[in-house]
């Protein structure tokens, strides 16, 4: 869905961000500072109602940065050429504190959330910080400029600085609980601190519920964009049977759930809860096992959660993560591997269908 298709309701929707006072005092709580230079935290936090809709050493770069850079920085993952169409611009601004908010940047796509904010101080002389940024750390941290070495205290007594706060940004819906995210951010020359957050949600909200009811529309019984495996395939080596592979089709990148099921305790239990399966190009020459996996998702991140009980006891789990969108097709290798010793265990092909309108998209499979 293209950013001309959701700004309308994104904008409407966006009524609802606001600064919670409960986030606020969290945060204030959180971000003392530890120099007697430092004033009392200020919290930029937005809380967002979804009802719209390994880093690498490479510095962002010159200016402003946006939502595609700082996933730039990741490695591995794919950028499709249209990711940039689905984001939404200048979507809210807000009064905080001695500063203001801008949301420049929103992207949604049901699941995951993805903000680019600028907060701008309302003086020369007021120093804006991360919320894990300390005075005794690098310039170069709080810029991502690798080539200054000086700390943040040293630039702070430099410039003649009267203050610094410690800014954060939290989401939250009130729905739905969270499964993770990140945040990243970097000191602008003109005292702007561009945050960028990423927080994923536990349940999917349909973009034909929040956003546009013709978005994705079934067909002949099936769900648009959702792939689905058929039979259950052993793991004997390790000791589970993966009983379902679903992908999903999101506009920047593939949702990837793997359902398995404890079938030999003993051979489990010597993973140490450290199993975890590649996705593996057939047709990768790569010797080193990690080069041979298909591009990640700009989500960038992956768990494995039991389904019922607590991890060493349960007997159920799901492995959730992305894929580039490139990487759609109708067979996938998957590889298990024990990502402490690494070493690698068997692998076996999955052939997906179009899923049915009964099949579950959230993870809770047979």
């Amino acid at each position: 869905m293209k950013k001309e298709t959701v700004s309308r309701q994104l904008r409407e929707g966006m009524r609802g961000v606001r600064v919670s006072p409960q986030l606020r005092g969290q945060v204030l709580s959180a971000a003392r500072g530890r120099s007697p230079r430092m004033s009392r935290g200020l919290s930029a936090v937005l809380a967002a109602v979804l009802l719209l809709a390994a880093l690498s050493a490479v510095a962002l770069a010159a200016g402003r940065a946006g939502m595609l850079d700082f996933i730039g920085r990741f490695q591995g993952v794919e950028i499709p050429p249209d990711a940039a169409d689905y984001i939404v611009s200048d979507t809210a601004s807000l009064r905080v504190g001695g500063a203001t908010a801008c949301v420049r940047e929103l992207y949604y796509d049901g699941r995951t959330v993805r903000l680019t904010i600028d907060v701008t101080p309302d003086t020369a002389d007021m120093l804006l910080l991360g919320p894990d940024c300390r005075m005794d750390d690098a310039w170069s941290f709080l810029t991502q400029d690798a080539q200054d070495a000086r700390t943040v205290q040293e630039v702070y007594a430099e410039r003649g600085y009267a203050s610094a706060w410690r800014v954060n940004v939290s989401t939250q819906e009130e729905a739905q609980g969270t499964a993770g995210g990140w945040l990243d951010y970097a000191l602008g020359e003109d005292g702007t601190l561009t945050l960028c957050k990423q927080q994923l949600f536990e349940d999917d909200r349909p973009l034909t519920a929040a956003v546009d009811p013709s978005a994705a529309p079934a067909t002949e019984g099936g769900l648009e964009g959702v792939h689905v495996s058929g039979e259950p395939v052993l793991f004997s080596d390790c000791g589970v049977r993966v009983d379902r592979l679903l992908i999903e089709e999101k506009p920047q990148e593939l949702y990837a759930t793997i359902e398995y099921t404890v079938v030999d305790p003993a051979l489990f239990a010597q993973q140490e809860d450290g199993l975890w399966f590649e996705f593996i190009d057939p047709a990768s020459t790569a010797d080193t096992p990690s080069e041979q996996r298909l591009t990640e998702g700009m989500t960038a991140t992956g768990e494995v959660v039991p389904l019922d009980g607590d991890a060493g006891t349960a007997t159920r789990y799901v492995q959730r993560q992305t894929l580039g969108k490139s990487e759609l097709r109708g067979c996938y290798t998957l590889r298990a591997f024990n990502c402490w010793s690494k070493e690698r265990f068997e692998t076996h092909e999955l052939t997906l269908c179009p899923a049915a309108q009964d099949d579950p998209a959230d993870g809770s499979g047979a």
